[in-house]
């Protein structure tokens, strides 16, 4: 069965891992809460790999394109460092 993604607040996720810890099954979180499978996937996944139950990012946002200026400064600056640093 498909569900629409929706927005899980953090708080709720913290919950739904403390009643994972104590032993409660996926399926009655799912029942008590309404967090699916692949969620309290995640939310395990994240709490190993980071000690948190959500990832966050390093540097939020989307990552900004160069223009031609930009990547010319880039260049003059790479050949500066390469060239002018002895």
């Amino acid at each position: 069965m498909f569900m629409a993604r929706q927005f899980i607040s953090y708080e709720l996720k913290e919950k739904a891992l403390e009643l994972s810890l104590q032993g409660v099954t996926d399926r009655e979180i799912l029942e008590y809460l309404g967090i699916g499978k692949s969620t309290m996937k995640h939310v395990r996944r994240n709490y190993r790999r980071t000690g948190d139950v959500v990832r966050i990012p390093i540097c939020a946002g989307q990552p900004r394109l160069l223009d031609a200026v930009d990547t010319w400064v880039s260049d003059v600056q790479s050949f500066q460092l390469l060239f002018l640093s002895f």
